[in-house]
């Protein structure tokens, strides 16, 4: 049985329910703007007949937003259906499509990858400050259980949050709480026609094998409401530690910037050392770009025994600098970054190494790091005048932007966060005309600095 209140007493979801947890998920504007992640299956085509309702009555406006990640024939056509449905019902729709070729390995999860990553940036692109994606109960219980598998701690199986914040919209999960024969349900009461996916039901994926186990977990005692339930408590658990490691990760920081921290050792050695260890977890997965916080048990040890003044030590997708006066500097590791470059055509978004979301304007363009050896080509334009600079040592990880000259002279190039551009790393070169392209760059990593959700960053442009 749902929660009560979400689905009535004939097993379909109530509309009055669904507003109530919508608010609860608010706040939202007068006339809000939602998005809705829909692949053409049952789910997120019934999450968005109740969502595109909820707006209709609200005076907003709902989109549907699909993904095309074109791995099955039949993609295009579930497509096409996720539009059809969306006019039915007075939404608006959008198809993304995968570019590029998928991966030799690993395709189900870096499809996943890609599917959120485009329904972000859509988001962001469109100034839609919401996504509603269609996960439920059943969803929860198979995300706790491959969890399980994995050897997860405590944040891990917390599993999925109704409400969480990326730097491009709010992520809603209005039935997390939902199980599937619910949802089904009101779909055939509406009238929906959707499409199956044969991969749910293929064995060579994980969460087809957990469906096909559910019956005899559940015989067991490990049903998808017990499961969920878990999930929530550890969730509640979760909210309780973002808030000390909030605290104790603002107590502990002397400065920060995009991309790096500089803490006080002796306010971390003050603290319980499992939270400093677990705080400064957090902090490492948010400044590598990780999707989520770093094993804090190697970090556990490095505070232990933390390097001599001057020394760096690399871990967890970062450095970590001691410094004088008892300061510990920590940033991203460059770690090769600067010998690739990522395309950006123009009209068109990237989020560059999990941390920094650039939008093309004028003029195509390529993304990558500085790199040591950038960093030192461009150190004479700024000698004297470094005040407000990243430390030295998070340097070579900001991002560099290049464009083609049309006077078929070196590249041009451009570091906005040191307010750097020129030709061929001459910062300061006089341009014939207007700067051949344009980028817009706002630093928001996949995490936060601090569990609760603040960020630090700017946006810039040039």
């Amino acid at each position: 049985m749902a929660p009560r209140g979400l689905v009535d007493a004939n097993g379909v979801i109530d509309a009055e329910a669904f507003a109530a947890r919508m608010a609860a998920l608010g706040p939202f504007e007068p006339e809000p703007a939602i998005a809705v992640g829909v692949s053409g299956g049952v789910d997120s085509l019934t999450l968005l007949a109740f969502a595109a309702r909820w707006a209709a009555e609200r005076g907003g406006r709902c989109t549907a937003v699909c993904f095309d990640h074109g791995l099955r024939a039949a993609s295009a056509g579930e497509a096409r259906l996720v539009e059809t449905t969306a006019r039915s019902l007075g939404a608006e729709a959008v198809v993304l499509r995968w570019a590029g070729p998928p991966p030799s390995s690993g395709v189900q999860e870096a499809a996943r990858r890609a599917r959120l990553d485009g329904l972000l940036g859509w988001c962001a692109g469109a100034g839609v400050l919401h996504l509603l994606l269609a996960h439920h109960r059943d969803d929860q219980a198979e995300t706790v259980l491959q969890r399980l598998g994995r050897g997860s701690g405590a944040d891990g199986l917390a599993a999925m949050a109704a409400l969480s914040s990326r730097g491009e919209a709010r992520i809603l999960r209005p039935f997390l709480e939902v199980p599937r024969a619910a949802i089904e349900a009101s779909a055939r009461r509406i009238g929906l026609v959707w499409a199956e996916d044969p991969s749910n039901h293929d064995p060579h994926y994980d969460r087809a094998r957990l469906r096909a186990a559910a019956a005899p977990l559940d015989q067991a005692g490990l049903s998808a409401k017990a499961l969920a339930a878990s999930a929530a408590r550890l969730g509640d658990d979760r909210a309780f530690w973002a808030r000390h490691l909030s605290a104790l990760l603002a107590g502990a920081t002397r400065a920060c910037g995009e991309g790096w921290l500089v803490l006080d050792r002796d306010a971390l050695a003050a603290s319980d050392p499992w939270a400093a260890a677990r705080a400064l977890a957090w902090a490492a997965g948010a400044i590598a770009g990780s999707e989520r916080a770093a094993d804090p048990r190697p970090i556990a040890a490095l505070l232990a025994t933390p390097p001599a003044p001057g020394q760096v030590h690399a871990l967890a997708g970062c450095l970590w600098q001691s410094k004088p006066r008892g300061a510990l500097v920590l940033c991203r590791e460059c770690r090769g970054l600067d010998r690739r470059r990522w395309a950006v055509p123009p009209g068109e978004s990237l989020l560059w190494d999990g941390r920094w979301l650039c939008r093309a304007g004028r003029g195509g363009l390529a993304v990558s790091a500085l790199g040591a050896a950038g960093w030192q080509k461009l150190a004479p334009a700024l000698a004297g005048d470094r005040q407000g600079l990243p430390p030295p040592i998070a340097l070579p990880a900001l991002p560099i932007f290049y464009g083609e000259s049309a006077e078929e002279r070196a590249d041009v190039f451009a570091v906005p966060s040191l307010g750097l551009w020129g030709y061929g790393y001459n910062p300061g070169s006089a341009f014939r005309g207007e700067m051949p392209f344009s980028v817009d760059i706002t630093y928001h990593p996949f995490l936060p600095l601090v569990p609760l959700g603040l960020r630090v960053g700017a946006g810039g442009g040039l």
